[in-house]
């Protein structure tokens, strides 16, 4: 994770980040209470004053970090103006947020889908509303005619959400050690070479 904390300086604000921490090494099944409140340095009371238990922690470790990052989303967006800025925006700030905070991504990539079937509309909600700024400017460029008819940005969105999430964890498990802008560089070729395919297989 990075060098600074993604929640509040509060008690609060410590358990979810400790509950981060400990989610993103470990799961959600394997990780407990007892090494949750222990690495936030607060007794399990405390704890259960704030999360009813260990299944509503994780939600809001999921859903607080994620609106978190939709704000931030929402912010950079409104920089741009053509929905190809909108995208290399969207694309540069999740590599960026993903990088400083590896905890975050592998919690929301890979160990959230643990509670995916016990609590599927949360955690479909979460990503669909942290995603929703970008499918919303890829609807409104698709009904101005910025973009093809055919797109579907209810797809669109997740797609290029996971091409960026993924190239974020190889990086780190293979050792890498590419940056920022070099990852977002292989993700635009990866998107440019699978047009190029897309193209070739139409040609008569």
């Amino acid at each position: 994770m990075g060098s600074k904390p993604l929640f509040p300086a509060d008690t609060r604000g410590a358990i979810l980040e400790a509950a981060l921490q400990a989610f993103s090494e470990k799961g959600f099944t394997a990780t407990t209470l007892d090494e949750i409140t222990s690495r936030a340095g607060v007794s399990k009371g405390m704890a259960y004053y704030y999360f009813r238990n260990k299944d509503e922690l994780f939600l809001f470790v999921m859903k607080e970090s994620l609106g978190s990052l939709e704000q931030s989303l929402r912010d950079e967006l409104a920089l741009a103006k053509e929905i190809h800025e909108k995208m290399a925006r969207f694309v540069a700030l999740v590599t960026s947020t993903f990088l400083e905070y590896p905890a975050l991504y592998r919690v929301l990539v890979s160990h959230v889908w643990q509670l995916a079937e016990k609590y599927p509309h949360d955690v479909v909600l979460a990503r669909s509303s942290f995603l929703e700024p970008l499918t919303a400017a890829l609807r409104d460029a698709r009904a101005a005619g910025e973009i093809s008819a055919s797109v579907n940005p209810d797809l669109v969105a997740p797609i290029l959400f996971g091409a960026v999430a993924h190239a974020v964890m190889h990086n780190e498990l293979l050792g890498l050690g590419l940056s920022s802008a070099d990852i977002v560089q292989q993700v635009w070729m990866t998107i440019a070479l699978c047009y190029q395919a897309h193209n070739a297989e139409e040609r008569p």
